[in-house]
């Protein structure tokens, strides 16, 4: 089995920065997938940019995931230096909770809600 995913930072240019279970870490395009089917909701870049880690892959509100394996053999694995890439995800907050005070924080975080509930409030720029 393949390393999973253990964090993930979206680009605006469609990429994914990831780390992995095994230490490596990566970029993976997903430019070649927005103009396919479910995944063509990504191309909205608010949107996209809310790629999480759940069970060890990368997914979106909508349900839009990619596979681990996919993103692991064709990602372009990179150096990050001086865990760069791990302190985004902020460790050293998590690692400080319970297990029942990640799992409040997952269920109510504003991030975790379905896509219109993020919307809420957001006027049109003219």
């Amino acid at each position: 089995m393949n390393p999973r995913i253990i964090a993930v930072k979206p680009t605006d240019d469609y990429k994914l920065i990831l780390s992995f279970s095994n230490g490596e870490n990566g970029i993976y395009d997903c430019s070649h997938l927005l103009n396919w089917g479910i995944f063509q909701e990504l191309q909205n870049k608010h949107y996209f940019k809310q790629a999480k880690v759940l069970d060890g892959t990368v997914t979106w509100h909508n349900k839009q995931d990619i596979c681990p394996d996919t993103l692991y053999l064709d990602s372009i694995k990179i150096p990050i230096q001086n865990n760069t890439f791990t302190d985004l995800t902020d460790w050293n907050r998590i690692n400080h909770k319970s297990d029942e005070e990640i799992e409040k924080n997952a269920l109510t975080d504003i991030d975790n809600q379905p896509l219109s509930l993020n919307l809420k409030g957001l006027k049109r720029k003219k």
